[in-house]
């Protein structure tokens, strides 16, 4: 590799963290309209191990403003970040570490997940496109 072309692997690969890390904000903070800039229109997204699946941007964003609510605040950390870039496309394996506070039913819940996603360059800016 060049020394041109490994710095823009490196260069890529920052932007993916920063992209990462605004969703995750994104997500805490409910903002929805700068969330929606980090995915791809195309974009898939599964959680609850797959049991819940959507496809689309708009699916996406209509699941997390319908269970990600004022009523629950929450802290969504990412951990680790092995990612891995070819050209156009790339993906990441995360570690993440979720606290939630349910304020109606009073329940504090931790969990823990191992996250898996694709990210697409899209006008020359990263994109997530598939999160598992």
């Amino acid at each position: 590799m060049t020394l041109e072309e490994r710095i823009t692997r490196l260069e890529d690969i920052e932007a993916i963290r920063q992209l990462q890390a605004r969703y995750q904000r994104c997500l805490d903070t409910r903002n929805w309209e700068e969330m929606a800039q980090c995915f791809t229109e195309d974009a898939s997204s599964a959680y609850g191990n797959g049991s819940m699946s959507y496809d689309g941007r708009d699916a996406i964003l209509g699941f997390l403003k319908g269970v990600m609510t004022l009523k629950m605040p929450s802290t969504h950390l990412i951990h680790g970040g092995e990612i891995d870039v070819d050209g156009e496309s790339a993906s990441g394996i995360w570690y993440l570490e979720d606290y939630l506070l349910h304020r109606v039913f009073k329940l504090k819940l931790h969990g823990a997940a191992i996250y898996h996603v694709d990210y697409r360059k899209v006008d020359g800016e990263w994109k997530l496109c598939n999160s598992v």
